[in-house]
């Protein structure tokens, strides 16, 4: 009886000891179907949310073609999965094209805009500090203004007079590659270098390069990334 009895007291210590293992096993797989963490999204102020989108405020400046020029405009884009934007990107531009300091000045002003299909793949969005690359394709419009101003010793006075001269549509592409922070879910600031290439653009008196070259600025981007 007293073999017995321990036998039955081995098995029935056996079978608890299987059972908890067991136990503790199934634990130790929920645990890792419920964690996330590498789905996390980081900013300084949150890290919860799903893709959206975001609308953007952007700000550059630069030399196209050896003249300074100032642009400004946004972008509308929807994104996917967190890592891809797309949607539509518009930006108006002043620039001076010739100025001449001698007594008789001739000034020519080019202004434009252009807009068009927006495609961003975002490298690392999930993490504080990342990447992305915009591309703009698009359509615009550019056209100049001549202005000029003579100085007369004689009555010592400047003489000015302007026109508006002709308009020209063009093709541009315009890649960038922006770093950006993820200051909370709903707000990015970017900062970035884009280079502008002007397929078709015309003018008389003006440089078929005048739309080419690099800018660098500052996008603020509000949305739910």
């Amino acid at each position: 009886m007293k073999s017995r009895s321990i036998l039955a007291a081995i098995v029935l210590a056996f079978l608890f000891l299987q059972t908890t293992v067991a136990q503790e096993e199934e634990k130790t797989e929920d645990f890792v179907i419920v964690d996330h963490s590498k789905d996390d999204f980081k900013s300084l102020l949150g890290n919860k949310g799903a893709n959206g989108g975001y609308l953007s405020i952007d700000i550059t400046g630069g030399a196209m073609n050896g003249n300074q020029v100032f642009e400004a405009g946004g972008r509308l884009g929807w994104i996917i999965n967190h890592s891809f934007a797309f949607g539509l990107a518009g930006y108006g531009f002043a620039q001076n094209i010739v100025e001449d300091p001698a007594t008789s000045v001739a000034q020519l002003d080019l202004a434009g805009g252009y807009g068009g299909l927006l495609i961003e793949p975002i490298i690392w969005s999930k993490e504080i500090v990342h990447l992305s690359v915009p591309m703009v394709i698009g359509i615009g419009g550019a056209g100049k203004n001549l202005s000029s101003s003579r100085y007369d010793y004689t009555t010592q006075t400047y003489y000015e007079n302007g026109n508006i001269g002709e308009n020209d549509l063009f093709f541009m592409l315009r890649p960038g590659v922006e770093v950006e922070v993820n200051l909370s879910r709903f707000f990015r600031i970017a900062l970035g270098g884009y280079y502008h290439q002007a397929l078709g653009f015309q003018l008389e008196d003006v440089s078929s390069r005048a739309l080419n070259g690099f800018t660098g600025g500052v996008s603020f981007k509000f949305g739910w990334f």
